[in-house]
């Protein structure tokens, strides 16, 4: 099974529990014992997993953030940028997640992170 393609689905077998089971870990629900969070958060991390975003929407209510990647050294050309885009969103009642990304970082990574971090606290 190769990294980017695994499901919650395979997590749970990996881990020999529910699908529920590893949803309740990832969102860091309590009714989880520690061994069994343990085990799941190992599982996780060794694939990579990252959810899939269409899944997740379909089961939360309403996200209000948007996520802005900059790859660029900073400039003021970029802080007006981000300014404006900024004001766009607020407007809109929406929150801006920004992330600066070095010119040799993969911005792909460093957005894979930050989903990681964000669907699996803790």
């Amino acid at each position: 099974m190769q990294r980017n393609d695994i499901t919650i689905k395979d997590i749970a077998e990996l881990a020999n529990v529910g699908v529920s089971t590893v949803s309740r870990v990832m969102n860091n629900h309590p009714d989880v014992s520690e061994k069994t969070r343990q085990r799941v958060k190992k599982i996780i991390a060794l694939y990579g997993y990252i959810p899939n975003a269409s899944a997740q929407n379909l089961k939360i209510a309403e996200s209000n953030n948007i996520g802005v990647l900059i790859k660029a050294a900073f400039s003021p050309f970029f802080s007006t940028m981000i300014d404006i885009i900024e004001a766009h969103i607020v407007k809109q009642g929406y929150s801006m997640v920004l992330m600066k990304v070095g010119i040799s970082e993969d911005e792909i990574k460093k957005a894979e992170r930050l989903l990681r971090k964000s669907a699996c606290p803790g």
